[in-house]
């Protein structure tokens, strides 16, 4: 009797046992998440490579670019991209350091009402001159350029004559010398102004030169008493390089010269 009890509660454990195995829940399966990043949006900011100064000529070399995260961008106060476009000519207007972050208003163009300002060396006065627009095409003449300025006179008076007259005695003591040689070139500017034919606009070009005071004075005289030619400086040169008389392009013509003190004067 007490080994069929035994042999039943054996046999009920083993069922027990079997069913549990049977029945067992299977393993949690972990769920994966996973974290969407969203990449921040990139801005092209523009840094200088080097220290500048103020008045200093911008060249292209001076800048590198680097791509930043927008957050950081926004911290140096830039929202946008920006170009750094510049006309040649064109300067910064404050000092900057190394790795500083370039804006556009940094840099002054050569049509801007600062930009004299912010070229003229120390102890020099710019000096407005009005030239042939010919001499400006094509680059001949440009911003940062050094130019001769000469003198055409006739007997000590501006020339007024057609080419008509050049045989007239009067014009036989037509001469050129230099009034100033390699002054340097500001800036250009050019524009349109009424008084051509027929009240047509026509187009007026000066060239702001950088002189001294006493330059200033000698070429306030000269505009009174001759007319001026404006030509771009090229090489090292003598000032006697620049001087001639009628009697240089009329081979029939011989003038008289008259030395005074070691001066000389066409009669």
């Amino acid at each position: 009797m007490k080994t069929k009890l035994i042999i039943a509660i054996a046999t009920l454990a083993i069922v027990i046992g079997l069913y549990g195995l049977l029945t067992e829940a299977p393993p949690a399966t972990e769920t994966q998440i996973t974290e969407i990043v969203v990449e921040e949006n990139k801005i092209k900011v523009w840094f200088l490579r080097n220290d500048v100064k103020r008045g200093q000529l911008v060249e292209r070399s001076d800048f590198s670019i680097r791509q930043l995260p927008e957050s950081e961008a926004n911290a140096l106060g830039i929202a946008d991209e920006s170009n750094m476009n510049f006309d040649k000519g064109s300067v910064y207007n404050r000092e900057l350091t190394v790795q500083s972050a370039v804006f556009p208003e940094y840099i002054t163009a050569t049509n801007d009402l600062e930009y004299v300002e912010l070229v003229l060396a120390e102890n020099r006065v710019p000096f407005v001159i009005k030239v042939d627009p010919d001499v400006i095409i094509g680059g001949v003449i440009s911003h940062g350029s050094y130019v001769d300025v000469l003198a055409l006179a006739s007997g000590g008076s501006k020339i007024s004559f057609n080419s008509d007259e050049l045989s007239q005695p009067k014009f036989k003591s037509i001469s050129v010398s230099p009034v100033l040689i390699g002054v340097k070139v500001l800036t250009i500017q050019q524009g349109a102004m009424s008084g051509g034919r027929n009240n047509s606009d026509v187009t007026a070009t000066v060239l702001v030169l950088e002189l001294t005071r006493k330059q200033v004075a000698k070429l306030t005289v000269a505009k009174r008493i001759a007319d001026l030619e404006v030509h771009k400086s090229i090489g090292s040169y003598n000032a006697a390089d620049l001087t001639a008389d009628a009697g240089d392009v009329l081979a029939d013509y011989k003038a008289i010269k008259e030395f005074r003190a070691n001066k000389i004067s066409i009669n």
